[in-house]
């Protein structure tokens, strides 16, 4: 059971804590180089700090608020990235169109492919097909299963490139509107 901050024991913790401070104090007088004194003590002066000097601290918890905006500041800018690649080049159209070819891909093989009687095994087939990964954990044997795996393979290759060249052009076009007009006009024989 802890005593109460009151009377004789008040008195007894503000003797000590005076004598502590006294003592930093002197010693941060009597040293030469003050600021290495002060690298090198730092614990014995939050030692001495009064417990309310902490509390009024809590009030700094409020600067965590400031890295929720700025995480959120550094999340919009990816978002907005992410809209500008996918509105590049129209290929929000060709991830539209590529969706529904692995969707439907999926259906197709999932009723004609005797081995995927699941669903989700038609459509981890039918992405990992389109992405040509092809782990080979699933291969269909029926030849209508086959034919859509070629399509799905196409479908993903021009994907796979259409989304290389958007994000390219998409980072491409920000760097020339960064650039100095004056650079950006002028040929490499005039530069010199």
């Amino acid at each position: 059971m802890p005593l109460e901050n009151e009377g004789w024991v008040l008195a007894a913790n503000l003797a000590v804590w005076a004598i502590f401070v006294a003592d930093y104090v002197a010693r941060l007088a009597l040293s030469t180089d003050k600021r290495a004194f002060f690298k090198g003590n730092i614990i014995d002066l939050l030692a001495i700090m009064p417990a309310d000097f902490f509390r009024a601290l809590r009030v700094l918890r409020l600067a965590r608020l400031l890295r929720v905006l700025r995480a959120a500041t550094v999340v919009g800018g990816v978002f907005r990235d992410v809209r500008g690649v996918v509105t590049t080049n129209g290929l929000n159209w060709v991830l539209t169109v590529s969706l529904c070819a692995v969707l439907s891909g999926a259906v197709v093989v999932w009723a004609v492919e005797p081995t995927i009687d699941r669903f989700p095994d038609a459509a981890w087939w039918s992405v990992v097909t389109a992405t040509t990964v092809g782990y080979g954990d699933l291969a269909p044997e029926n030849p209508l299963a086959r034919v859509v795996a070629v399509v799905l393979m196409l479908v993903g290759i021009g994907t796979i490139g259409m989304l290389t060249g958007s994000i390219a052009t998409y980072f491409i076009g920000d760097q020339d509107e960064d650039a100095d007009p004056d650079i950006a006009l002028s040929h490499p024989q005039q530069a010199g």
